[in-house]
C-alpha cells in the first residue's frame, strides 16, 4: 500500500512554535512496515512511540528523541 509520509520535528524553544515538516510518499506491504521504517529513520535510537490508528485508515507516531517531540504520520493514498 501506498502511504503520504509526514514527519514533523516540534521545535522545543519557548517563542518559537514553527516546526520542520518533511512529505514523502512511499510503498509499504504491511502495516507492520510502518514503525521498522520510523525505527530505522533514527537508527534505532527511538524509544517508546504512541500509536494513534485514524479512522480513516492513517496511522500516527509520536515518540521523543533527544528531549525532542517528533510525529511521523502515515495516510493512505489512494
Amino acid at each position: 500500500m501506498t502511504y503520504e509520509v509526514i514527519h514533523e520535528i516540534f521545535n522545543s524553544c519557548s517563542g518559537n512554535q514553527m516546526r520542520d515538516i518533511f512529505f514523502d510518499e512511499k510503498d509499504f506491504e504491511s502495516v507492520e512496515e510502518l514503525e521498522k521504517y520510523v525505527r530505522a529513520k533514527h537508527d534505532g535510537k527511538v524509544g517508546d512511540m504512541e500509536r494513534t490508528n485514524l479512522p480513516d485508515g492513517g496511522i500516527i507516531f509520536d515518540y521523543i528523541i533527544g528531549n525532542v517531540k517528533q510525529r511521523h504520520s502515515f495516510t493512505p493514498v489512494g
